[in-house]
This record gives C-alpha cells, structure tokens and sequence, in this order.
C-alpha cells in the first residue's frame, strides 16, 4: 500500500523522526530526511535507508517558519510527484 510513495519527515535525522524513516522505508517508501547534526552520521543513517532499497535524501533546509515547510513541500511535491506525504516530527519553533 505504501510502496513507492514519497515521504518528507523534517526532524529525522535522530530519534522518533528518524525512527518513522525507517519504519517507512522498511515499507519501500522512498524518503526525504531533515533535520540538523553530525554531517558523517546523517549520510550514513541516509545510506543504510537506501540499502533498504528505497531512495533517501537528506535536506538540511530550516523549516521552522511554517512559510518555508509550505515552500518545500510543494517543491517536493512538484519534483516527485503527488503520491507524497509530510510528516513533521519536531518541536515547533525550535532549531
């Protein structure tokens, strides 16, 4: 049911983001992953989702002001189709 939809999860590059990466592309849907910290840990927790077998990229755009997220999103959204889901898992406001 969810394979090859397109997922955008901000906050992911640890904890409960992070976690529903995974968990979705255990489901072969490809993911965009968001969010800030070690630049080496994020490309590999970025390629060990591709070794699942999905595509995965990784952003590292703020989206904090809800304008910006919109923004991305229907960039996103443009570049890969309608078959794709946001799914924020940040605080609000915070960086």
């Amino acid at each position: 049911m969810l394979r090859d939809k397109r997922a955008v999860i901000t906050g992911s590059t640890s904890g409960i983001g992070l976690s529903y990466a995974k968990a979705l592309a255990a489901e072969g849907v490809h993911v965009c992953i968001n969010g800030f910290g070690d630049a080496a840990a994020i490309e590999a927790e970025r390629a060990s989702l591709e070794a699942k077998g999905v595509k995965a990229i990784y952003s590292d755009a703020d989206m904090t002001p809800v304008s910006s997220m919109s923004r991305r999103w229907m960039n996103f959204r443009t570049r890969n189709g309608t078959r794709s889901l946001p799914l924020t898992c940040r605080p609000p406001f915070t960086r």
